[in-house]
Order: structure tokens, then C-alpha cells, then sequence
């Protein structure tokens, strides 16, 4: 206990610390909120609990990091892993979420926690247990005399994905379609 109290005193001691948590914590929370805005589509339209959201955003990070392992640009590996993973969305949504559309809760949450199941194990095998990461060759932004460190292709991902974001903000509240989406997730009939 007294190990703890000795720690949270640094955040009082030094206040800088905490700026440094309050941004890491933003940078990787606006990527979370991104992977939020797919999870609450497909719930409030399809009434799909998916449990494996979070494997298929993982899963389009590895093939991304294997694309970049092979010689393609990373930026380019981006869109190609968006590709990739979009087409097995698309078979799992044939093969498994179809069948448990019109089924009760139960039934959708225990399908896609099975599949969770099966793409992390399935991204085990094929990519081990290890992170992985890639060099983008950004360099690091640093301020309080180099207390806070901001890496920018970390930046570049909170940037993108705020314009990413906002992007589905105006296209649920301006076109056609994300009328309909949001008419069909208040009333499915």
C-alpha cells in the first residue's frame, strides 16, 4: 500500500506526468471511439451485438503489419488491410451474422463471442502471440523539455480517425442513406 501511495504522490509532485497520461489517454481513446461508431451501427441497425468488433480491427492491424513485412508502403497497406478486412466481413456476415439476425440476443452475443473466440485464436496461429509494430520512419514531437513525448504517426492516427469520425457524423445526419440508417436503428419495421 504504501507503494502505491508513493507513486500517486509523483502525479501530485509532478504534474507534467499527469498532462503526459492526459494525452496518451485522448490519442488512444479517440481510436477507441472510432471502433465504438462501427460496434453501435451494427447494433442499433442490425440488432447484433457483435462481440468480435474488436477482432476484426485487430485483425485488419496484422494484415496491415504483413503487408508492410512483404515491401508494400505502409500507407498503402492501410486501405488494401480496409479491403481485405471489409471482404471478411462481408463472408462472416453471410456465413454467421445472417443466420442470427432475426434470432433473440442470446443467440447473436453467444455466435459472435464464438467467432471472437475463433479470430483470436485464428490471429494467434498465424501471427504469434507477440505485438508487432511497424516503423512508419514520423518523427516524435517533444515539449517540457522532453518530459511529454507526442509521436506523430500517433498524432496522425487521432487526426484521422477525428476526420474519420466526423466524416460519419455528417453522413448519418446529411444523405439519404444515414437518414435511413438511423430510421432503421429507432424502428426496425
Amino acid at each position: 500500500m504504501d507503494q502505491l501511495l508513493s507513486n500517486l504522490s509523483l502525479l501530485w509532485e509532478f504534474p507534467i506526468v499527469n498532462l503526459k497520461i492526459i494525452i496518451d489517454g485522448l490519442m488512444i481513446g479517440a481510436l477507441f471511439a472510432l471502433a465504438a461508431y462501427g460496434l453501435a451501427l451494427v447494433w442499433g441497425v442490425m440488432n447484433v451485438k457483435n462481440l468480435a468488433q474488436g477482432d476484426f480491427v485487430i485483425g485488419g492491424g496484422y494484415v496491415s503489419w504483413w503487408l508492410v513485412q512483404q515491401g508494400v508502403p505502409a500507407l498503402l497497406g492501410v486501405p488494401a488491410a480496409f479491403i481485405v478486412m471489409w471482404g471478411i466481413g462481408w463472408i462472416t456476415y453471410k456465413l454467421v451474422i445472417s443466420r442470427v439476425i432475426e434470432r433473440d440476443l442470446f443467440t447473436s452475443l453467444l455466435a459472435t463471442f464464438g467467432l471472437a473466440i475463433m479470430m483470436a485464436q485464428l490471429l494467434n496461429l498465424m501471427f504469434g502471440s507477440d505485438t508487432q509494430s511497424v516503423d512508419l520512419g514520423f518523427d516524435t514531437l517533444y515539449f517540457a523539455d522532453g518530459l511529454i513525448d507526442v509521436p506523430i504517426a500517433k498524432l496522425i492516427g487521432v487526426l484521422m480517425a477525428a476526420a474519420l469520425a466526423a466524416g460519419v457524423i455528417i453522413f448519418m445526419k446529411s444523405s439519404r442513406m444515414g437518414q435511413a440508417i438511423r430510421a432503421t436503428a429507432q424502428d426496425a419495421r
